[in-house]
C-alpha cells in the first residue's frame, strides 16, 4: 500500500529536473503506482494482501 512518504517522493521527483533517464522511469514508475493506487485501492490492496509484489500487478 503507498504510504505518505512514497506520495511526498514522487511529488518531489516531480519537482525535480531530470538529470538521468533512469530518474525519469522512476518517477514514471512513481506515478502509475500512484494511479493505480488511487482509481483501485481495494484491487491493489487485495493483490498486496495475497503475497504479491506490486511490481507484478503494474505489469
Amino acid at each position: 500500500m503507498l504510504q505518505r512518504q512514497d506520495v511526498d517522493r514522487y511529488l518531489y521527483l516531480r519537482r525535480t529536473t531530470i538529470p538521468h533517464p533512469w530518474l525519469k522511469q522512476y518517477r514514471a514508475h512513481l506515478f502509475k503506482e500512484l494511479q493505480e493506487y488511487l482509481h483501485h485501492p481495494i484491487r491493489v490492496q487485495k493483490w498486496l494482501d495475497s503475497g504479491h509484489e506490486l511490481e507484478g500487478y503494474l505489469e
